[in-house]
């Protein structure tokens, strides 16, 4: 940029650049899908819910027709808090209902309580059948490809993407930026011994003959796009700046400008096995 001196261009941009386009021929081309690891993926999660749905159904908390029953495990959750002395959570509530009873999944295992721990998970494994198994089984089972469309600079300033299957289309879109995370779920590794402890939605896409998958994480994306942005703009964040081109953790810097300490002092203490 003409505004700033190059040492301040990020020496990065190009590697931004570069991503981008392997992003744009990876969703032209497609990802496969292996229908035995979407068959046996569909098996696990069957069965753990049906296990977590006849637990909490024993409880009157999921009707026979398979729906939650909110009362019910709000009433659940308030006894449970009572009896451990915790604070119930509320939700902030429309206009019309007013806070309500949270049952979340954040505040169900904060309870410790395995009801609502299996409460939890409940809906996850539902949402998991209907719609990422249920996205994946055609395509895996016809042997098309997934297509997703990525759109970037969306507001919450992350990669954002979408998919949608047509009918006579013989591609199929994904949201490939959500896909779940391996269950979590303890027991599901003792329901079948041809699983490891990663048994997921992710486990699922396979590479073509002759290539291979990367798992790739750009450490502090949205950083170095928010510092080139300033770059641009003519009001570059050369603290920021600095320290991305650096390589140092900028969360670590961070906090070591708000200790007073310095950034050295500050790797060292996080290397102490009290220090989070």
């Amino acid at each position: 940029p003409e505004r700033v001196g190059p040492e301040l261009t990020l020496i990065d941009l190009f590697r931004q650049t570069r991503a981008q386009c392997w992003i744009a021929l990876m969703v032209a081309r497609g990802f496969m899908v292996d229908p035995k690891a979407v068959a046996l993926l569909k098996d696990l999660v069957s069965r753990e819910r049906d296990f977590v749905l006849k637990r909490l159904q024993e409880r009157g908390l999921v009707r026979a027709n398979g729906q939650r029953d909110i009362k019910a495990a709000a009433a659940w959750m308030e006894g449970v808090c009572i009896a451990k002395g915790l604070t119930i959570k509320k939700t902030t509530g429309g206009e019309k209902t007013g806070p309500q009873v949270s049952l979340d999944e954040e505040a169900c295992l904060d309870t410790k309580d395995p009801i609502l721990a299996d409460y939890a998970s409940y809906t996850s494994l539902t949402n998991i059948l209907s719609k990422d198994v249920g996205a994946l089984e055609e395509p895996a089972q016809r042997g098309f490809p997934i297509q997703a469309r990525f759109e970037t600079m969306v507001h919450s300033g992350r990669l954002s993407s979408s998919g949608g299957k047509g009918k006579k289309s013989s591609t199929f879109g994904y949201q490939m930026h959500n896909v779940r995370k391996e269950l979590g779920i303890k027991r599901i590794k003792k329901l079948d011994e041809r699983i490891d402890e990663k048994v997921g939605v992710r486990q699922c896409f396979v590479p073509r003959p002759g290539f291979v998958l990367g798992s790739i994480d750009y450490s502090m994306f949205e950083l170095h796009s928010w510092a080139q942005a300033s770059i641009y703009l003519g009001v570059p964040l050369h603290k920021l700046i600095e320290a991305l081109n650096a390589g140092r953790d900028v969360h670590l810097a961070l906090g070591a400008r708000l200790l007073s300490i310095t950034y050295e002092e500050a790797v060292a203490r996080k290397k102490e096995p009290k220090v989070k």
